[in-house]
């Protein structure tokens, strides 16, 4: 994506990479998402549905829908970034280790109205427990740039070995009505 891109209306669906957003990848640049529907999308590493490194983003009133990843965020991976998320919608979406619907590697972030459901963070492997498959739903890591405020979160049907519906580590979050139905974690932190 070029320097400073809106993507409004629009439909990634069956689109792959081999490793860095599936669907979009926005690197050292500026983005408005809006409206878009990423589905069937798959990234070889990270970022099943979209993948943002070293850039600011906001995202609203958009839909990922059954994204995978095989190492972080199954729809959504951001890295080092400023994110603004809201009004949108994550299901189905799976990683191989975190953030089965979306994954916060640094930076900071503002999610507001937004749903995550029946999304899970696994490892492809047998091991009875894998400490890396976390966050079943959302993932955040070393986010402490600035703080990051959460506000009218739904997870739902989400699972992951430890922190089945939302994982935070080293990160400063403040969180205001968050909902969790159904979540499960095999190690630790069913819900959160």
């Amino acid at each position: 994506v070029a320097s400073s891109t809106t993507v409004r209306g629009s439909t990634f669906d069956g689109c792959s990479a081999g490793k860095f957003g599936g669907g979009c990848g926005v690197h050292n640049s500026s983005v408005n998402i809006y409206d878009n529907t990423f589905s069937n999308c798959y990234s070889g590493a990270v970022g099943g549905g979209l993948a943002l490194l070293n850039a600011a983003a906001t995202i609203s009133a958009s839909n990922f829908s059954r994204t995978s990843a095989v190492y972080y965020g199954g729809g959504l991976y951001a890295e080092h970034s400023r994110l603004s998320v809201a009004g949108t919608n994550f299901s189905h979406g799976l990683s191989g280790q975190k953030g089965g619907g979306m994954a916060i590697w640094g930076g900071s972030c503002n999610i507001m109205s937004t749903a995550f459901r029946s999304c899970t963070a696994r490892a492809a492997t047998d091991v009875e427990i894998d400490e890396t498959s976390s966050g079943g739903g959302l993932m955040v890591y070393n986010a402490r740039d600035t703080a990051s405020y959460f506000d009218n979160l739904l997870f739902h049907d989400c699972a992951a070995v430890r922190g089945g519906g939302l994982l935070i580590e080293f990160s400063t979050v403040y969180i205001t009505g968050a909902n969790f139905f159904d979540c499960s974690a095999s190690s630790k932190g069913g819900g959160v």
